[in-house]
């Protein structure tokens, strides 16, 4: 196999990339050439694996990166927000083209860094926002850039995934702003959980097919039911240079799912994207409508966006989610933190009740309802 693969961590959400990598070696179409596994006594099933492999184990990623230098493909980044931007840059100056999850930095500073040392290198970055590699959903915003719709005026997104207490004791970043090296991480469900939905309203409504809207101001009310540094709950509207207004409706602190949608409002029709009952659809001011299979709605989106990478390294043609993309959802989020103070949710509605498994979740009574008048009005928390 002529394609030499690396990853840096292969535990948390790390197991999901490792296991495309696992894939795509035993497929014969790359090798999984080496790891950076910091904790072997919890990962002792991939240890296993990479030795059945023959990949080298490293304790270091720079390391690894000295050990390969010059010889590696693709190294795979599914690490903590704070780390993506210097390993990034690390993997890009070893001379390999890079994968690296959502977001793609917890700052516009730091997404700039990643995008000077891509230029320096000559390689290329893909983010892990796996909509974007489905090709369905090139077709869908080529059918908006045609005009399907007509000119678009709003982009709405909404979402209540309950996250109990464990979610945030999982790691030392989560529902934090910075980490213990002060890094920018701004975590919460529009930069973490649901960040995915919120870079695909942006870049279904973006005015060229490799680019997004581009949020210039925001105005947002940012609670936190839940005892951490950033926010839970989210209502805010953002402004664009394009004139299109996005909502975005999510919170975290909430005991039932409302599962994600995206709504995109045109003057001659609109796009509905929504997970429950996976549904993609254009409606039109004519009474049509255009129904669209895409990966995400379904099982095997993630094979699609590493097959894409694979293919990538052949061609340069192949469409990947490129990090201009993912810069705009980036800018959208210190927007959001910039416009105002992130305030604790009113005491009298907060509540902690028994969970899933013997877990326990704080949750905003009523926050779900207030969430959804939300996005059929445009209203925000307070309103």
């Amino acid at each position: 196999m002529d394609i030499q693969t690396a990853i840096i961590g292969v535990t948390g959400f790390g197991t999901t990339h490792f296991a495309q990598l696992v894939r795509l070696h035993r497929e014969g179409r790359a090798r999984l050439a080496a790891a950076t596994v910091i904790n072997p006594a919890e990962a002792a099933e991939a240890c296993a694996t990479l030795r059945e492999l023959g990949a080298q184990v490293f304790d270091d990623y720079r390391a690894m990166l000295d050990a390969l230098r010059g010889r590696l493909d693709l190294c795979c980044i599914p690490t903590g927000i704070a780390w993506h931007a210097p390993m990034t840059c690390d993997a890009l100056d070893a001379g390999a083209h890079v994968f690296v999850e959502k977001p793609l930095a917890g700052s516009l500073e730091d997404v700039d860094r990643i995008l000077a040392a891509r230029d320096r290198a000559g390689r290329f970055v893909a983010v892990g926002f796996q909509d974007i590699y489905d090709p369905q959903h090139l077709n869908i915003k080529r059918r908006l850039l045609d005009g399907a719709v007509g000119a678009i005026h709003s982009v709405r997104v909404i979402g209540v995934w309950p996250r109990p207490h464990s979610y945030y004791r999982r790691n030392a970043w989560a529902g934090r702003l910075r980490d213990g090296r002060g890094a920018w991480v701004r975590d919460s469900p529009a930069n973490n959980a649901m960040s995915h939905y919120l870079n695909l309203g942006l870049f279904f409504a973006g005015a060229a097919l490799d680019r997004s809207l581009t949020v210039s101001a925001a105005e947002a009310r940012l609670w936190r039911a839940n005892a951490i540094e950033s926010f839970d709950t989210i209502t805010a509207r953002l402004s664009t240079n394009e004139g299109v207004e996005v909502g975005v409706y999510m919170t975290h602190a909430a005991l039932e799912t409302r599962e994600v949608e995206i709504r995109i409002q045109g003057e001659k029709g609109r796009l509905i994207w929504a997970l429950a009952g996976k549904v993609c659809r254009l409606e039109l001011a004519d009474g049509r409508i255009e129904d669209f299979a895409v990966a995400v709605l379904r099982k095997g989106f993630r094979t699609v966006m590493f097959d894409a990478l694979i293919r990538r390294l052949h061609n340069p043609a192949v469409w990947i989610c490129l990090p201009e993309i993912a810069r705009a959802h980036t800018q959208a989020i210190e927007h959001i933190h910039a416009s105002g103070p992130i305030l604790d949710a009113p005491a009298g509605r907060v509540r902690t009740q028994p969970f899933k498994q013997g877990d326990t979740i704080t949750v905003i009574e009523g926050i779900a309802e207030e969430l959804e008048r939300g996005f059929e009005s445009g209203r925000m928390l307070g309103d």
